[in-house]
């Protein structure tokens, strides 16, 4: 009996292998079920303690008369604002101002702002209502309408929030503050550890500075600055377009920049 139990071992481990996989699953489904269903709430607003200010702009109660007044400008500016760095919207989100983070998770967001793309809307906490934060949760929107939704998933991490970095143009992410990371020879993250969320998030933790300056956003600001500044709007839509036909983001990222040097270096036309 002894030597038969030992025989089958490894399938009893592969069995249960295969059931610790299928819970991990099953409880990932869960949760994004919830997350769902939470996100889902944000239809109707009204009936989860939401108030309607404006067209597209909802709050909660214990949001101020001067923060409301401050939402609905920051909506304006930040509509101006991808739109010019877009050069038009694809996108119409409403904007929901809560009073507490624990708001913004019960609506199924995260963080102080969150882009709720099942329901094209934009979850912030009051402490962040300016154009530049409203802006940054709309670039997500847009680009993942542009990119049609399920091809998303194969940008990185690094990229998206990067990209609605320099829309947002939010001070505590700037290009300054990356600068100043790099002058004190605080520790910066490679782009390679901000792939995916859970790297993304994770980052924070990692690469921490005792000016508590935002390395990560500002990194990843940097990272895509500087591309935008060789390829122009055109290699962004360029690359969107390439993306969805189904090309691998690293090759058209580097393709593109690339592509936009050797252009760098040619001689005017005419020139001797």
């Amino acid at each position: 009996m002894v030597v038969n139990a030992n025989l089958n071992r490894p399938r009893r481990l592969a069995m249960h292998k295969r059931w610790i996989l299928g819970f991990a699953a099953g409880v990932a489904s869960l949760l994004a079920g919830c997350t769902a269903m939470k996100q889902a709430r944000l239809l109707e607003p009204t009936s989860f303690g939401m108030e309607q200010i404006a067209p597209r702009v909802y709050v909660k109660e214990g949001v101020s008369q001067e923060q409301r007044r401050e939402l609905i400008d920051s909506y304006e500016k930040a509509r101006q604002r991808v739109m010019e760095f877009y050069g038009g919207l694809f996108t119409d989100p409403t904007v929901y101002g809560c009073d507490t983070r624990e708001c913004i998770e019960s609506f199924g967001g995260v963080g102080d702002g969150f882009a709720a793309v099942r329901v094209a809307g934009i979850l912030l906490w009051k402490k962040v209502f300016g154009p530049g934060d409203v802006a940054h949760e709309w670039s997500h929107l847009e680009l993942h309408v542009r990119l049609a939704g399920g091809a998303r998933r194969t940008i990185p991490a690094w990229f998206h929030e990067g990209l609605a970095t320099v829309v947002g143009e939010i001070p505590r992410h700037s290009e300054a503050v990356y600068q100043e990371v790099v002058s004190s020879g605080f520790p910066i993250p490679p782009i390679s550890d901000l792939i995916t969320g859970a790297q993304w998030g994770a980052a924070f933790g990692k690469y921490p500075n005792p000016k508590g300056l935002n390395v990560v956003y500002s990194t990843a600001g940097h990272e895509v600055r500087v591309w935008l500044e060789r390829v122009g709007r055109h290699g962004l839509v360029s690359l969107i377009e390439r993306i969805k036909a189904g090309e691998d983001f690293n090759t058209v990222y580097a393709d593109l920049a690339e592509g936009a040097a050797a252009a760098s270096r040619r001689p005017p036309a005419g020139a001797p």
